[in-house]
């Protein structure tokens, strides 16, 4: 018989992003770096393969009451416009539920990071696909999961049967479809407390990008 065909190419590791650990010349007005920073942003993203990986692991220096994370929206390109849409599915407590928006001016909910009340070195951790990202004659769907595995009292890490504490597994997908369909070349990751207030991203948090190439 033939020979097997050979395996197919490893993805190509492209950046890591990093909050900064701190600034040249701390001031009253900006303290360290990432203390002051909530958002992360992949730039320059080349168009040199087919589709995306991100795998993110975020924890945030804001602690809420009776809530051990923080929402993570997403914008690609700049783009603020009423273009986003998404349909998650989540576990939370032994119970399933779901849920949908359209007419966004962001991704919402598509990621998430532990807060500062949570257990010492708890990280939340989210992976993120991206087909055809390059692609002009399409809208870009994002196929997503995370997992907080943390919660708010500093015990029972990945307990899923506790209520509250607040800990989550979600899955679903999210779109992008702007008027005129462009390749992703930046995704903005923002991280804001109750959606409304933004918050600030604690060292060690880091967001990894991969691109996979069709032979």
């Amino acid at each position: 018989p033939p020979p097997p065909p050979p395996p197919p190419p490893p993805p190509s590791f492209l950046r890591r992003r990093r909050p900064p650990r701190s600034t040249p010349k701390p001031s009253a007005a900006a303290a360290d770096g990432y203390k002051r920073q909530n958002t992360i942003s992949i730039t320059s993203i080349p168009a040199t393969h087919d589709h995306l990986m991100i795998i993110s692991s975020l924890r945030t220096n804001t602690s809420r009451t009776n809530y051990g994370y923080t929402w993570a929206n997403w914008r690609f390109n700049n783009d603020s416009g009423s273009n986003y849409g998404y349909e998650w599915g989540y576990a939370s407590s032994n119970t399933w539920a779901g849920y949908r928006a359209t007419a966004l001016d962001s991704l919402v909910y598509a990621g998430i990071a532990c807060n500062a009340n949570t257990s010492s070195g708890a990280f939340s951790y989210s992976k993120h696909y991206i087909p055809n990202y390059t692609s002009t004659d399409r809208a870009k769907v994002v196929i997503l999961e995370w997992f907080d595995n943390a919660n708010d009292t500093g015990s029972g890490q990945g307990d899923l049967d506790s209520y509250p504490p607040y800990d989550w597994i979600q899955d679903g997908a999210g779109a992008w479809t702007p008027s005129t369909n462009a390749a992703i070349n930046r995704i903005d990751m923002t991280l804001l407390d109750g959606l409304s207030s933004t918050v600030t991203i604690q060292e060690h948090s880091s967001v990894v990008i991969y691109g996979f190439t069709e032979e």
